[in-house]
């Protein structure tokens, strides 16, 4: 699996602990730069999430940090490798 981060909107998006991945997140866009997403769980502003992305090239890992959230309850998530 490669590490890389893209400008396509993923397929999925999963959160990965040591436990294994976790489908908390539907991904609704790309605006600006930063992922649009729903969550099941709210994190905080500024934190960081390992997470893994399915995208029609493959699968890849990156961190997530989440920059803010919309007035209609979406998060916004920068993504780094």
């Amino acid at each position: 699996m490669a590490t890389a981060v893209s400008t396509q909107v993923p397929r999925s998006l999963c959160v990965v602990d040591d436990s294994g991945t976790h489908e908390i997140f539907e991904v609704i866009g790309m605006h600006d730069g930063l992922l649009r997403v729903r969550a099941a769980y709210r994190f905080e502003v500024g934190e960081e999430i390992k997470v893994r992305l399915e995208e029609a090239d493959g699968m890849f890992d990156a961190v997530a940090q989440i920059r803010e959230y919309t007035s209609d309850g979406l998060a916004a998530l920068e993504l780094h490798d």
